[in-house]
């Protein structure tokens, strides 16, 4: 897709972290899951390409209806 460069999934996971001397557990995240877009800039996200996507496949008919703690962000990369 235009201005998408690469995509990842995520499952969060519990674990422990080196700090302050100790260890600390940490707890999986919410939501659970993630995904990871690279895109070219935000404004892909507002493209008629994207909410094309969006509705594509079972996601939207069969398992957006069950998702609970949807969150959505946009990070910049600093520049250097």
């Amino acid at each position: 897709m235009p201005g998408v460069q690469h995509v990842s999934r995520f499952k969060g996971a519990d674990g422990e972290i080196a700090i302050g001397g100790g260890t600390k557990p940490m707890r999986a995240p919410g939501p659970i899951y993630t995904a990871m877009y690279e895109i070219d800039d935000p404004s892909v996200l507002a493209t008629a390409e994207w909410a094309e996507a969006c509705e594509d496949g079972r996601w939207a008919t069969e398992v957006r209806p069950h998702t609970s703690n949807r969150h959505h962000a946009a990070y910049k990369k600093p520049e250097t």
